[in-house]
């Protein structure tokens, strides 16, 4: 027994808070022609193959910080996971609504807490010290390299978030933190 309480205990350094391995941040532009003087961007966390995400979240050490950003409003748009492309021929502004989410989950997968959502717009920003967005089944958190937002915003602009998941090893399963992950979206407010 030792012997494996040895290998989860080196498993889990490869997904510990600040280890460089364990993942990053990336940014994706998006292009419509719908909005030339707004800019898409997707946000994707890449972590090892061998560890899930499940939740994005700020806490008092971390505060999760989304910049002010176009939201569609409802019935179509979110704020957890991505619109429905069903309503996109209808809704053609639809496309640049702005949302949180963990891989391509839409919002019946996911759920979020401790997010004031309605107070997310174009000029005020999404912050929380005490919120996540999350899979409603953690064992169903997604592997490898997952969407965590799409964002729409007029300015250049920072968003900084924090990941909460599981190593899975031939043993079992060991929890991972990522705190405060930034990203920098590049915007002229003309575009791309």
């Amino acid at each position: 027994m030792p012997v494996l309480c040895i290998a989860l205990a080196a498993l889990s350094l490869l997904c510990r808070v600040g280890a460089p391995s364990l993942g990053s941040l990336s940014v994706e532009p998006v292009a419509y022609a719908v909005a030339p003087d707004l800019c898409s961007f997707d946000v994707f966390l890449t972590v090892p193959n061998n560890c899930s995400t499940y939740a994005v979240f700020g806490d008092p050490n971390d505060e999760l910080y989304v910049p002010p950003a176009y939201q569609y409003g409802l019935p179509f748009g979110t704020s957890v996971g991505s619109p429905d492309p069903v309503f996109f021929a209808q809704a053609p502004l639809l496309v640049l609504d702005s949302f949180l989410t963990i891989g391509d989950e839409d919002a019946r997968t996911i759920t979020s807490v401790g997010l004031s959502w309605d107070d997310w717009t174009a000029t005020t920003p999404l912050r929380t010290s005490n919120g996540a967005v999350f899979m409603i089944d953690p064992q169903m958190g997604p592997r490898g390299k997952i969407r965590v937002a799409r964002l729409t915003v007029a300015a250049t602009s920072i968003v900084q978030l924090s990941f909460q998941g599981a190593l899975h090893a031939l043993t079992g399963s060991v929890v991972w933190r990522l705190p405060r992950q930034r990203a920098s979206l590049l915007c002229s407010g003309t575009g791309h």
